[in-house]
């Protein structure tokens, strides 16, 4: 995925209101991408422009230099085979007209009382230009978000009609534009008046993070949106949108792009709790908790959201490619020492999926190395399931190796044993295994291998940690 994350938690002019709300979001739209947890994109695929005081014109022309870069690096020409998301999170509003729908940025304008802007319409016309064959999904945290939607079409006659590359094992779906905005072209959006986190922000993030009832495996845009809409409720909030001003055969909006976690009890925010700054507002009435998710009993007592109106402004796009393993953006690796036989361990868990068991929320990367140039190996741990597992990323270009393979094992046993987890694929960039009990610090290990030419190239040494 290619990811880009402009915007602003405040203005230097104007009647603005600055919030922490707008920056905890942007992170949180970070957290969800990088994070194995969440789409896990790499790093390399990420420029990150918030609270940045270059102005609209420079920060236009890195998001089309970043686009143009990453296309050519990743093989696809002019966006064929990627998927864009531009997400925006900040002030918005207009200028000369109702049309011209402009959203704020944290540097000086030439203006007294506004500060640098880009007009959405400048930012449809660069990536028509940079990613012209790609599939683009536009999520607009902001103010009468709605009235961009214009921005975004097109004359009929210069659609592509170019079949996007498989996608997170996805069917293919066509070039096209969706646009999920926070609020109709009418009404203000808002934010948490403990400056928390934007209340759209918040929404669609708790539908991602958490998942939804039903085996659905995947979520689209569309379901994502009905489900925040669900989760705001009160008739008083502004209701999210989601359109599809230009479409090929197939309409983004309607494609399963997103895991479905089913981690109903994940706060996505709780980690940036210490930097939230509550908002002075002309009633004290304290703010709501986190929106329970889809399916679950009505609290007995209703609740009332409490924010305040806001326009403001993140760009962020995002660009997936189909072959390009996860990075993890990790910290700290934590370190708990424990037995292999841990009482209480769900042995269950021995082979699984992390995401689909939910391990992966808190994953970090424990090791890492790049002895062989040709791939990336982690391993990674998840504290509340005490289990690791190994992720292999192929790092030689051009093309996909002919098979990638990851291996994690108990340290001291035989890789290719019975207590060792193995993944192995062909033709992909990326591969991970299933999990093994983490135990005490150093306990497990991993190895990994590409097949390139018919020659295998395997770690130099194996990986422990």
């Amino acid at each position: 995925m290619v990811a880009v994350v402009c915007g602003a938690s405040r203005w230097p002019s104007g009647s603005f209101t600055a919030s922490t709300a707008f920056a905890i979001t942007a992170r949180g739209w970070r957290d969800y991408f990088l994070l194995e947890g969440g789409l896990g994109i790499p790093e390399e695929n990420l420029l990150w422009m918030f609270d940045r005081d270059s102005s609209s014109d420079e920060q236009l022309a890195r998001v089309g230099e970043f686009l143009r870069e990453r296309s050519t690096s990743l093989r696809c020409a002019r966006g064929e085979g990627l998927l864009v998301f531009f997400i925006y999170i900040g002030h918005g509003t207009f200028i000369d007209a109702k049309s011209d729908y402009i959203v704020l940025l944290g540097a000086r304008g030439h203006l007294e009382n506004l500060p640098s802007f880009i007009r959405v319409a400048d930012v449809a016309g660069l990536m028509e230009e940079a990613v012209s064959r790609s599939s683009r999904i536009i999520v607009l945290d902001s103010c009468f978000a709605g009235a961009a939607v214009s921005s975004f079409m097109s004359d009929p006659a210069v659609l592509e009609g170019i079949k996007v590359q498989q996608m997170l094992d996805l069917d293919p779906m066509s070039t096209g534009v969706s646009v999920l905005c926070a609020a109709s072209k009418d009404d203000p959006a808002q934010f948490d008046d403990q400056g928390r986190y934007t209340l759209f922000g918040n929404a669609v993030l708790t539908v991602l993070w958490r998942g939804v009832p039903g085996n659905a495996k995947r979520l689209s845009l569309r379901r994502v949106c009905r489900d925040a809409r669900n989760l705001l409720g009160s008739a008083a909030l502004p209701t999210p949108e989601v359109h599809s001003p230009k479409q090929s055969d197939c309409d983004p909006a309607d494609v399963d792009i997103f895991p479905n976690r089913r981690s109903p009890r994940f706060e996505w925010h709780t980690k940036y709790l210490g930097e939230a700054k509550p908002v002075v507002l002309s009633r004290p009435d304290a703010p709501p908790d986190v929106p329970a998710p889809p399916g679950s009993p009505e609290p007995t007592k209703p609740e009332t959201l409490r924010s305040r109106g806001w326009k403001f402004p993140v760009i962020v796009v995002l660009a997936a490619f189909v072959v390009v393993g996860s990075l993890l953006a990790g910290g700290i690796p934590q370190v708990i020492n424990r037995s292999p036989a841990t009482e209480g361990f769900d042995t269950t868990l021995i082979g699984a999926d992390a995401d689909d068991r939910g391990c992966a929320t808190d994953a970090q990367v424990l090791r890492a190395t790049e002895d062989n140039p040709d791939f990336l190996l982690e391993i990674i741990w998840s504290a509340q399931c005490d289990t690791a597992w190994a992720r292999t990323t192929w790092r030689g270009v051009p093309g996909l190796p002919e098979a990638i393979e990851a291996r994690v094992y108990p340290k001291g046993h035989d890789p290719t044993g019975p207590d060792a987890r193995v993944a192995r694929k062909p033709n992909i960039g990326f591969v991970k295994t299933g999990m093994v009990e983490r135990g005490s610090r150093g306990s497990v290990c991993a190895v990994g291998s590409v097949t390139v030419d018919g020659r295998g190239s395997p770690s130099p040494v194996e990986l422990c940690g």
